[in-house]
């Protein structure tokens, strides 16, 4: 307190403060922007870290859905290199590649059958590939609609399909012959009057402790047989043919 020396009345007031307190107070504010500092360079870290994860998650994902469309498009290859794009059946190597399959394993098919369209040439002749392409389509569905799931049915070259049976017998095999034979004689084609009559004929043998090649080299010349007989008939190779 200032007092006036004439009079010794007080004038106003001095406010004095210890030098260890003022430093004190000071070192407490100066801790806060450190701190401030500290945890805005955590949230900055861990932002870049963030950033980084994204961008390095990104090339993994494009790689990833990369190889699964180059998976995607190579099954589509094999499977167009292993199917006729007229009939929609398994093509020869199809069906190589279907009988060397991992579910056909441990079961060896019990017949072999070489369906093959009479006449074929003179229908392309007379009526144009256009509808021979027709009967070729209609022919490969009849005789692979009356298969059961195990069974395989191709088409082995022009007019010539291949079926491949499971578990049959030989009065099992025929029956199948006979019902195929007789629904591709049912079909129609040609419009009016013009009417196109199919007929096929169809040459089975049993496997039995033959290689597939020699029971369908066997199915081959029982197909020609037929042919020989007039063609339009089923005929299974004999058991003691070779």
């Amino acid at each position: 307190m200032l007092v006036d020396g004439s009079f010794g009345t007080p004038v106003g007031w001095i406010l004095a403060e210890s030098d260890e307190r003022a430093q004190a107070q000071g070192r407490e504010f100066e801790g806060i922007p450190f701190i401030w500092s500290l945890a805005l360079a955590n949230a900055l870290a861990i932002a870049v870290l963030a950033i980084l994860i994204l961008r390095l998650s990104r090339p993994i994902d494009v790689i990833a859905q990369t190889n699964e469309l180059m998976e995607q498009r190579n099954a589509l290859l094999a499977n167009l290199t292993r199917t006729d794009h007229l009939t929609g059946l398994l093509n020869r190597r199809g069906v190589e590649d279907a009988l060397a399959d991992s579910k056909y394993r441990g079961s060896s098919p019990s017949h072999v059958a070489i369906a093959d369209i009479d006449h074929f040439k003179a229908i392309n002749d007379t009526y144009g590939h256009e509808e021979g392409d027709r009967v070729l389509a209609s022919v490969a569905k009849a005789l692979s609609g009356g298969l059961r799931q195990q069974d395989l049915c191709g088409r082995w070259g022009g007019e010539e399909f291949i079926v491949v049976l499971y578990g049959q017998t030989d009065e099992g095999a025929m029956a199948w012959a006979e019902r195929a034979r007789s629904a591709i004689a049912a079909l129609d084609f040609g419009e009016g009057g013009d009417c196109i009559r199919v007929r096929v004929t169809i040459g089975a043998a049993a496997l039995g402790s033959r290689s597939l090649a020699a029971a369908l080299a066997s199915a081959d010349r029982a197909m020609y047989k037929g042919k020989a007989e007039g063609r339009d008939r089923s005929v299974l190779a004999s058991s003691a043919e070779d």
